[in-house]
């Protein structure tokens, strides 16, 4: 017998699903409530149950991703994407009077870029 499989035969017309005991115990039962579809409950069901583990992921990913650690991912990608575009622009200009120009046009420029953003 598996862990989580229920002893003794299944009972008709109820779902099919083993629950856990209520409580501290470790013995696993056939779930009372009546089976509506493919011998499963509606909380049992595994369309349902794929249902709520998915908006579980969803929840998750959201809260996840405004999670201090996922900003600091964020602000470091952008440092580097700065940092390459910085050394991009002294490689170009390596003179003061280079890049004073290169910055004037850009200013003057009505449509910057999004490589200049």
């Amino acid at each position: 017998m598996a862990y989580g499989d229920h002893t003794g035969p299944l009972r008709a017309g109820y779902c099919k699903a083993s629950v856990h005991e209520r409580g501290m115990g470790v013995r696993f039962y056939q779930c009372e409530r009546k089976a509506v579809k493919d011998g499963y409950c509606k909380q049992h069901h595994p369309d349902a149950v794929a249902a709520r583990r998915k908006a579980a992921d969803e929840r998750y990913e959201a809260k996840w991703a405004q999670s201090p650690v996922m900003k600091l991912v964020a602000v470091r990608e952008r440092h580097a994407k700065l940092v390459i575009a910085l050394e991009s622009i002294r490689e170009e200009h390596a003179d003061m009077a280079g890049l004073v120009a290169y910055v004037t046009s850009v200013l003057n420029d009505d449509k910057v870029s999004d490589d200049h953003a």
